[in-house]
């Protein structure tokens, strides 16, 4: 695991953290695996009771990181080869994953958010899908 997730666990606790505050936690390959690599040493871990995932910075996570493209791969291969594998570990967890969202959440990350068993939002928070912005688009020019 790499410095772009954290990993710390107190008191049968693990509280992972997207540390890239100043790409506003916006998912790359690596911190796609990293995560994934957390959230299985959380499952596996039988002195963690609960997991809760939060983001460093202002923000949870502004979804996918566009400046460095596909990575190399196309888009079926970055949702089901990096973004389904860590749904489904938070998903298939046996023990409850909260998603503490500090600010913004978009795309991914808000899917992510979404996933989880509970969500905790800050009062200031935003939530953005592109369904969302769509929709506020069709509406302002009615």
């Amino acid at each position: 695991m790499s410095d772009i997730v954290r990993y710390e666990q107190a008191d049968g606790v693990a509280v992972i953290t997207l540390n890239r505050p100043d790409a506003m936690n916006s998912f790359t390959s690596q911190l796609s695996f990293d995560l994934l690599d957390a959230l299985d040493k959380a499952h596996n871990d039988e002195t963690v009771r609960a997991a809760v995932l939060t983001g460093e910075g202002r923000c949870f996570s502004a979804g996918a990181d566009l400046k460095g493209g596909l990575e190399g791969r196309t888009v079926h291969g970055k949702l089901q080869y990096e973004y389904r594998p860590v749904m489904a570990a938070v998903a298939s967890m046996p023990k409850p994953v909260i998603a503490a969202v500090p600010g913004s959440a978009a795309g991914i990350g808000l899917s992510l958010a979404l996933t989880c068993d509970l969500l905790v939002m800050a009062d200031e928070d935003r939530r953005r899908a592109s369904q969302q912005r769509r929709y506020q688009r069709t509406k302002s020019e009615e």
